[in-house]
């Protein structure tokens, strides 16, 4: 029994010498494998943050430690999650989910990775889908009644992108301010076409009245030669010549305005009177009625 004993405590002995000699000679291996375990945890712990360009340089440096496929595989999923999400800020969808599948399908990769690629997978092309047949349809249709003017019409249409349910989601924001600048743009255009309409109305109007007061001054004006043309066949007898011309109705009209300028009232000249006027002054040279002066009028008076 006593013999039993010491052999085994001999035995023990032994095998805790030889233990603890084994772990002197081999104290890299055990920390090497305690720090892959911790750095893995740590870029599981990113990914679950979705810091996935962070948890892809994590999981390298696990497999820097050590060569295993699963640290490879969690880097090279994490760095495709990273890429799915740079693309999709940046609007290029169709390159961010051919990354989220490939992220999504990754062998002997990361479950919790995995889930967020599925997801992610799933929002983008309901995004694509909203964008290519309900956002950019209704734009260009805004652009093209813009440009032609039916200002409108485009602003319902850009009115009708900012009220989609979903446009103020996180992958919608260039949309948004794109119909956003077009309200505003489209504003202010029907603005200032309102008041080019209402210049252009204004210049019609005065043209309008420029001609009527054109037209107005012609008619007074024919009024005035068919006065004189009147007052000269009223009066038959008298000489309506002049130097044996007879004196023509545009002659007897600027003799009036000649007598007018000259301060005379020319209403109170009969044709006949204003006739032997010009004939008097024309008894020694061949004078125009603006040729007619104060001094010949006075001494037509005096005879």
């Amino acid at each position: 029994m006593k013999k039993s004993l010491i052999w085994t405590g001999l035995i023990a002995i032994v095998i805790i010498i030889c233990g603890g000699f084994w772990i002197y000679q081999h104290p890299s291996q055990n920390s090497s494998a305690s720090s892959y375990s911790e750095t893995m945890e740590d870029g599981k712990t990113l990914v679950k943050a979705k810091k996935y360009a962070k948890a892809s340089r994590i999981f390298e440096k696990a497999y820097q430690i050590k060569s295993t496929k699963k640290a490879h595989a969690y880097s090279t999923q994490a760095d495709m999650m990273a890429d799915a999400v740079s693309d999709a800020k940046n609007y290029r969808f169709a390159l961010a989910i051919s990354s989220a599948k490939k992220a999504a399908n990754q062998a002997n990769g990361y479950h919790v990775l995995t889930s967020h690629a599925r997801s992610l997978k799933k929002a983008l092309e309901e995004v694509k889908a909203n964008i290519d047949n309900e956002i950019k349809p209704l734009l260009t249709k805004a652009r093209e009644n813009e440009d032609n003017e039916e200002y409108d019409d485009a602003l319902s249409d850009y009115q009708d992108v900012i009220d989609l349910p979903y446009i103020n989601g996180k992958y919608y924001a260039k949309y948004l301010k794109l119909a956003q600048d077009g309200v505003k743009r489209v504003k202010k255009l029907a603005l200032d076409n309102d008041e080019e309409d209402k210049q252009s109305s204004t210049d019609n109007k005065e043209d309008d009245q420029s001609t009527s007061e054109n037209s107005s001054e012609s008619s007074e004006s024919s009024s005035s030669q068919s006065s004189v043309d009147n007052e000269i066949k009223n009066h038959h007898t008298g000489d309506h010549t002049v130097n044996g011309q007879t004196v023509q109705a545009d002659t007897l009209s600027e003799i009036k305005k000649q007598l007018d300028s000259l301060g005379y009232n020319s209403s109170a000249w009969s044709p006949q009177d204003m006739i032997n006027l010009y004939r008097s002054v024309n008894q020694d040279s061949q004078a125009k009625p603006s040729q007619i002066t104060k001094d010949d009028v006075e001494s037509y008076l005096k005879k």
